[in-house]
């Protein structure tokens, strides 16, 4: 019984090691690999049932699902679709400062993913300025905008969860604003300096900016049949390319201009979508959707969302003619070039697709949380000016009232939560779609994990061995140490992961090296932030991937100083307000 006391961290250890491999191998959800972990230790007796249900139902955890409930109501105001109309409409410096300021502002208070989602269907749709020199500062400036409040991200009540978790004083609004406006205002400015120079251009790119994967079935009696590519002039459309075709099972590429087609040919196309008109010159050519069941006439631009339920999901399973009187026509993928059969293609979160859309895509498609609306805002669900006023004039007026400690915030969101429901600004229907459930599954069950590791000694045994190697170092080395560790660890794991995985090591370090656990804390918030290098560890880099036609090398060009910029800040001032 002794010697498996002592194994117990060792084997614990290993568990760690398991879950962040499972993390990186992105075989299953975050949500879904807490959990199983939560119940290794449940089964194993280091956690008690009572002790683990507490953490999904603590204050903190509560704060933050009201208020992404909250929001969701704030996310139809009118106000702020009148702001982004506006803000593109002059030269494009003054337009990023406009947006990027406007986008800061409000990622402080509200949900970061819906701010880049309200905004990102007008920035894609205008011809003022290219989407690609517009989409990454709208993307960074949310992130950056989210570290000015404590409810700017879902990961800063994440940390503020595991502060009040650990005993210690729950963070305040101060905490952040002190640290994050200076670090807002150098990231804007590297933006707003570089983006000109340094993000693409799509609208001067010789290739197509929308570049989807389509599909279209030779019928059977159709002229085309008999006669070779060259010969029926497919190779003369100007704005679609047909890149291979799909025979009887099998796949050919890449298509010669004397090959025959025969009937039953399925021909894949690349191309602009907006000139699939070109395909109606060839009769006897159907373009297909993949149930084959909608027409093609209303066409509908989507992004996958992060946590959608399509993500991971063949083209050929979705099953959208159900779920929202819509199929697939088309699919892009950033500027990858696509290949294959387009039913045979799995999904990605910010995978960009063009739906044929029927009469109820609509009234189906207003309240979902898989896609986002690029080329068709669905306005049925705004508020009218009268409650756009109510609604953001009371979140203000509970958001006040917190600050100044005339009530707290959990109690503050209640209120307004209950009184949007009775205004009906919003339904419980919707509000059954919008719960984060993957959310709350990672925080309750991290916060069990770190509870276990802090009981058996395995956090104190770490911490003090890397104490050895580290007492003889200034304390802004180690916080520019672990800063570099939860970065890395939010670019392959996300941001939320990132921050449950990094808080307990810190704590511990603090605690053994003599350093205000402030420091570290507020080190593991802003880094867990810091985004900036690729599309995957951050979901608003994720959305506007395929919008903007990016490649992976867009966001190290654009995001290398962006980051250097955030983490020189954020390293500075939280050095200057813990340690001097």
């Amino acid at each position: 019984m002794e010697t498996y006391s002592q194994l117990m961290p060792w084997i614990n250890g290993s568990v760690l090691v398991l879950v962040l491999a499972a993390l990186i191998s992105n075989l299953w959800r975050a949500g879904q690999i807490f959990a199983m972990a939560l119940l290794y230790f449940l089964f194993t007796g280091q956690l008690g049932v009572e002790e683990a249900l507490a953490n999904f139902v603590n204050p903190v955890l509560m704060t933050l699902v009201l208020l992404l409930l909250v929001s969701i109501v704030l996310e139809k105001n009118r106000f702020i679709e009148m702001a982004t109309r506006h803000a593109l409409d002059c030269g494009y410096r003054t337009a990023l400062l406009r947006l990027c300021t406007m986008t800061a502002f409000l990622s402080s208070m509200l949900n970061n993913t819906a701010i880049v989602a309200a905004f990102m269907g007008k920035v894609a749709g205008q011809k003022q300025h290219a989407a690609s020199k517009v989409l990454i500062p709208l993307s960074y400036s949310a992130i950056a905008g989210g570290m000015l409040t404590l409810i700017g991200t879902s990961t800063n009540l994440i940390i503020n969860s595991f502060v009040v978790s650990a005993g210690l004083e729950p963070l305040e609004f101060g905490d952040f604003f002190k640290i994050g406006a200076p670090v807002v205002m150098a990231v804007l400015f590297v933006l707003i300096a570089t983006g000109q120079y340094i993000l693409p251009d799509s609208s001067q790119s010789s290739e197509s900016y929308n570049k989807f994967l389509m599909e279209a079935r030779v019928e059977e009696g159709s002229p085309l049949v008999g006669k070779s590519i060259k010969e029926n002039g497919i190779r003369d459309l100007e704005s679609i390319f047909l890149v291979e075709i799909w025979r009887e099972g099998r796949l050919i590429t890449p298509v010669r201009p004397n090959r025959r087609i025969r009937a039953n040919d399925i021909l894949i196309f690349n191309g602009d979508p907006n000139f699939i008109s070109e395909l109606d010159r060839f009769s006897g050519l159907a373009l297909l959707t993949e149930e084959e069941r909608i027409p093609v006439g209303n066409l509908t631009e989507v992004v996958i969302a992060s946590g959608s339920d399509l993500a991971r999901k063949f083209v050929r399973n979705l099953g959208l003619r159900i779920r929202y009187d819509a199929a697939v026509v088309a699919l892009s993928r950033g500027n990858q070039e696509l290949t294959g059969k387009l039913s045979n293609v799995r999904l990605q979160v910010g995978d960009r697709l063009l739906l044929a859309t029927g009469e109820d895509f609509r009234a189906l498609s207003e309240e979902t949380t898989d896609f986002h609306i690029l080329r068709e805002h669905v306005a049925s669900g705004s508020l009218d000016t009268r409650s756009s006023v109510i609604s953001i004039s009371l979140f203000l007026f509970g958001l006040a009232g917190s600050i100044m400690g005339l009530f707290p915030l959990l109690e503050g969101l209640i209120g307004i939560f209950i009184v949007y429901l009775l205004a009906d600004y919003t339904r419980l229907e919707e509000l059954r779609n919008r719960i984060p459930f993957e959310l709350i599954a990672v925080i309750g069950s991290a916060l069990g994990i770190a509870q276990v590791f802090t009981n058996d000694g395995t956090v104190h045994a770490i911490a003090q061995n890397a104490a050895i190697y580290l007492q003889d170092f200034q304390p802004w080395v180690v916080m520019t140490g672990l800063f570099i560790l939860t970065m890395v660890l939010t670019e392959v794991v996300t941001n939320n992961v990132a921050a449950a995985l990094s808080f307990p090591l810190a704590l511990g370090l603090a605690q053994v090296l003599g350093i205000d656990p402030g420091a570290f804390i507020m080190t593991i918030a802003f880094a867990a932030s810091c985004s900036f290098l690729t599309p995957v560890g951050y979901q608003t880099n994720l959305m506007i991937y395929s919008a903007g036609n990016y490649q992976l090398t867009d966001y190290l060009r654009a995001g290398f100083p962006v980051m250097l910029v955030y983490a020189c800040v954020s390293i500075s001032m939280i050095s200057w307000f813990y340690l001097f």
